[in-house]
């Protein structure tokens, strides 16, 4: 029984790191603050940049509903780019998107739903925004 139990006891714990490791792994280097989902990404501001600009236009940015936002704002300079797209069914909901150059390429992004913010939507746009620089 004693043998039982050790094992039992090491498979757990083998489980859990396995768990704990894959977790940390897969989490970005994210953070939410006042309703901005804060990311730093590995590619060059000018791909970012871009990349959202498209995905706003093709509609590939869109609510839970399916209907995509229309660009409102596009204020961009050597180091900075401030974007804003409203729904185009509802011109309550909209997306604030800050991009800041923090070098040759790492692109920090801020994302911002309404003026609370909104941590589920953020993250699952952030996603559809790495899709599209994997590229």
């Amino acid at each position: 029984m004693k043998n039982y139990s050790k094992s039992l006891l090491r498979i757990i714990v083998i489980i859990l790191i396995t768990v704990i490791t894959t977790s940390c792994a897969s989490i970005d280097n994210t953070k939410y603050e006042n309703g901005y989902y804060i990311a730093e990404l590995n590619h060059s501001f000018d791909k970012v940049y871009q990349v959202i600009i498209n995905s706003i236009k093709a509609g590939i940015t869109y609510d839970e509903n399916g209907h995509a936002y229309d660009l409102v704002e596009n204020s961009q300079t050597n180091d900075k780019a401030t974007i804003t797209a409203i729904n185009n069914k509802n011109h309550s909901d909209r997306i604030e998107i800050i991009i800041h150059r923090i070098s040759k390429n790492i692109t920090k992004i801020m994302i911002k739903y309404d003026s609370n913010g909104d941590y589920i939507r953020s993250s699952a746009l952030l996603n559809t925004l790495k899709e599209g620089l994997a590229v």
